[in-house]
């Protein structure tokens, strides 16, 4: 097998493995917090709930940057390796968690201390060939989906029968399993670029900004993270105003997620063959354009399978957009710097993570769930509309053959 190939196929594992530690609570979190942490009232438990699933996303908002700085002066493997071991023993430690403090305080340190997906995707893009890239970040891509959609199920079944403090005992093994695959499995022939007055995290940051091109991806995955969790909140009770019952309404929203997911994932894959025969910029406009409309429709939606089936075509096109915008990041960026420009992105994305659910509630609640969907729409249109004129209309008017 090629290199490139071997290594897409050990991050791919090692990807998905880092996405289940992070995402495998999610399901439990209330009941956790109740039984085993010390918190009865049912307000105190929605108050930490939400807390303790947003925390370590900013966390990692913050220093993902960082990482990906490391990541170019010392290599990209070190640092996945760094970070599946360090999820190793912070979530093995949250079995031993016994008030809602220390909880707190190791998911705060598990944002901190990640950093994998832009250490990941730099280390995947790196070694792609170029014609290559992609398809290789689409295929990459669909591990951090399968490892959002795989982890809460596989979390909530150990849960529910090993009990919750061996299930984070099992998920740090996961990781440490992980940093074994890409220890054995990885090579990287890693040539750090020469060390400039002036680099680093904050140089990184300023060129991000300053660079139009590179702002319009930046802002483009950070709506879609926004976009896909703006509407979390409220998914729930949508469904159950549009079935009129309140009979599965769990399991429903469920399904409704895991059909987007699939939908992204197999969007994530076409989106990269298909780049390697039309120009990114094209296929990003025309996702965010189309995904745009199809949100207006379903706060539209008049059913749950009306719904369902509007979320899956989102997914189709939605799910696109992130390899397409990476793709796009590590064709502007020069390989000696796209590990603290991808860190720049990743931080976007969860910043999406973090800011979703907060507006889409507050949206829900002076408005009504119907006009989160409209903002959602509005949102996607205008970075449509803003990667044209940033990116695509000056590459066109500079280069008609530019990609």
């Amino acid at each position: 097998m090629e290199l490139w190939k071997r290594n897409l196929w050990a991050m791919w594992s090692a990807q998905a493995a880092g996405m289940m530690a992070i995402n495998f609570v999610i399901t439990f979190i209330p009941l956790y917090v109740q039984s085993e942490l010390g918190i009865r009232d049912l307000k105190a438990v929605s108050f930490w709930s939400g807390i303790l699933v947003g925390s370590a996303a900013l966390f990692a908002a913050f220093s993902g940057p960082v990482w990906g700085n490391l990541a170019d002066r010392r290599g990209r493997k070190v640092m996945v390796v760094r970070v599946l071991l360090s999820s190793f023993i912070i979530v093995s430690s949250m079995s031993l968690a016994r008030d809602v403090y220390q909880f707190l305080a190791l998911r705060s340190l598990q944002g901190a201390f990640g950093g994998l997906f832009a250490a990941g995707i730099a280390l995947v893009a790196s070694i792609a060939p170029p014609e290559k890239i992609g398809y290789v970040l689409g295929v990459f891509q669909t591990a951090g989906i399968a490892g959002a959609v795989l982890g809460p199920m596989i979390g909530g079944i150990l849960a529910d029968t090993v009990g919750y403090r061996l299930t984070f005992i099992t998920m740090g093994l996961v990781s440490l399993l992980a940093a074994g695959v890409v220890t054995l499995f990885v090579r990287e022939e890693f040539v750090p670029a020469p060390v400039r007055a002036g680099q680093g995290v904050w140089r990184g940051i300023r060129e991000a900004v300053n660079s139009e091109r590179l702002l319009a991806m930046i802002v483009a995955l950070f709506l879609v993270q926004f976009g896909t969790m703006v509407i979390s909140p409220i998914l729930p009770l949508f469904i159950k105003d549009l079935s009129h019952t309140q009979a599965r309404v769990a399991s429903t929203s469920g399904i409704v997620v895991a059909m987007g997911g699939l939908a992204s994932a197999v969007s994530a894959v076409l989106a990269g063959k298909l780049s390697e025969r039309v120009p990114s910029t094209r296929i990003l406009i025309f996702s965010a354009t189309i995904g745009g409309v199809l949100y207006l429709l379903q706060g539209a939606a008049q059913s749950v399978p009306q719904l369902m089936f509007l979320r899956v075509a989102s997914g189709l096109f939605i799910g696109g957009m992130v390899p397409t915008a990476n793709a796009i990041i590590g064709r502007i960026v020069p390989p000696e710097k796209r590990g603290v420009m991808y860190g720049v992105a990743t931080s976007a994305s969860l910043m999406g993570n973090v800011l979703g659910p907060l507006a889409g509630g507050a949206i829900a609640a002076l408005i009504n769930m119907r006009g989160v969907f409209a903002l959602t729409a509005a949102l996607h249109l205008g970075a449509a509309f803003w990667v044209y004129k940033q990116v695509a209309g000056p590459e066109r008017r500079a280069n008609p053959a530019s990609r």
